[in-house]
């Protein structure tokens, strides 16, 4: 357990070092460990995982799926058997300016001051606005708050283990999969979105595949989502050329578009 609601500031910081470890293992991580934990949870973001628990919307968050530059996953807990997801965006370690550069072009965003923490808290908005949207036009996961900078979603798995990225497992139909996530980006296409980030690594796989990370997605009115549309087109086609016949670069466009069936 990492967090949970009734934790000091400091009991928390030292609940979330493994005390099942060896004296020997805790000595050799624990440096690690406190920096992992300085970066994520800093005191805007235990303030705001507070207010979510006062929400009961989950009451620990006990482990950690993911690590990236940008954002660190962790698993919470409601009760016994609900799993869900907080998507935690880090502040101290985020490239702003990258960020600030996809946000303004959205003319959702385009007002969004060139603060860090504003960014952030813009992009955890943008991907929460993008999910809810997109749920039931498309596989994503089901997003049920957003505060700052801390996304809460469902838990894409079976019993506490989570769906595998497509990169990690491979196709398993490649023609259908194929065929499958381009009819999801056609359906995102007429509801007015594009991914912009589409790839092997944010497609998780179960008997049905999932899109994730929604955060760099924008609408039809970004000036930026042909651009974003035709990269997206070109990650799918170059990853599933060696499993499948895929179409042309231009046909995937017009089909996309729905120019054609």
């Amino acid at each position: 357990m990492l967090i949970s609601r009734g934790d000091t500031m400091y009991e928390k910081m030292i609940e979330k070092i493994d005390m099942g470890m060896k004296k020997t293992e805790r000595e050799r991580h624990i440096a690690d460990d406190f920096k992992v934990f300085e970066e994520v949870f800093d005191r805007s973001t235990l303030l705001s995982l507070h207010k979510l628990m006062s929400k009961r919307l989950f009451d620990e968050v006990c482990g950690t799926l993911a690590t990236g530059k940008e954002a660190n996953i962790y698993i919470a807990k409601k009760g016994e058997d609900a799993n869900l997801v907080l998507k935690i965006y880090r502040v101290a370690t985020t490239d702003f300016k990258k960020k600030w550069s996809y946000l303004v072009p959205d003319p959702r965003f385009s007002r969004t001051k060139k603060n860090s923490r504003t960014i952030i808290f813009a992009w955890a908005q943008r991907e929460y606005a993008n999910l809810r949207e997109l749920s039931g036009t498309v596989n994503v996961p089901r997003v049920i708050d957003v505060l700052n900078n801390i996304l809460v979603m469902e838990f894409l798995g079976k019993n506490g283990i989570p769906y595998p990225q497509l990169k990690e497992v491979g196709p398993s139909s490649p023609a259908r999969q194929y065929k499958q996530i381009l009819s999801m980006m056609r359906k995102m296409y007429k509801a007015g979105y594009v991914h912009s980030d589409l790839s092997e690594y944010n497609i998780l796989v179960s008997r049905k595949l999932y899109l994730i990370d929604f955060a760099q997605a924008t609408i039809l009115a970004n000036p930026n989502a042909q651009e974003f549309l035709i990269r997206d087109i070109y990650n799918i086609t170059h990853y599933f050329s060696p499993f499948t016949e895929v179409l042309p670069p231009e046909e995937a466009v017009s089909y996309i578009k729905g120019d054609s069936t």
